[in-house]
């Protein structure tokens, strides 16, 4: 029996130093590579392969990435970033439904307000490393081509 008991304590000892690591505040600011203008919307999503954080991009275009709950911070180490819903804002009722071919009700599409490249970890090309001393990590990023709407 007391190899169950020695095994029960040596997991519990295990998941105490997995699960209390501690988190470092990374935070930062979402500009136009062009203008140096702000992004006033949308979300990062920081991810590895098993783990995945996201921030919100405020109106000024600052960011304070939550994992658990909002503003608390990433494990270190080295993510991989996608950057989503970044659309232009709908104004009022009338500017989000359009009549289509099967009458009212659809959808109108949203505009892309930066390059699609930044929607998929793989091609957007922006990864950061995050270590014990915390970090201010800014981003740079291209609007939408325009002519491809």
């Amino acid at each position: 029996m007391r190899p169950l008991y020695y095994l029960i304590f040596a997991c519990l000892i295990v998941s105490c130093m997995l699960g209390c690591g501690e988190n470092v505040r990374l935070r930062g600011k979402v500009t136009y590579s062009d203008t140096h203008e702000p992004l006033t919307c949308g979300e990062i999503h920081f991810s590895t392969a098993s783990f995945l954080a996201r921030a919100n991009i405020q109106p000024d275009g600052t960011y304070t990435v939550g994992s658990m709950k909002e503003s608390d911070g990433l494990p270190p180490g080295t993510y991989s970033i996608a950057i989503v819903n970044a659309v232009e804002e709908k104004r009022s009722m009338t500017d989000q439904v359009v009549i289509g071919p099967r009458g009212l009700g659809q959808a109108k599409p949203e505009k892309p307000l930066i390059d699609a490249k930044y929607k998929n970890k793989a091609t957007s090309g922006l990864t950061v490393t995050v270590d014990k001393s915390g970090k201010v990590f800014d981003i740079e990023v291209d609007r939408y081509p325009s002519g491809k709407e």
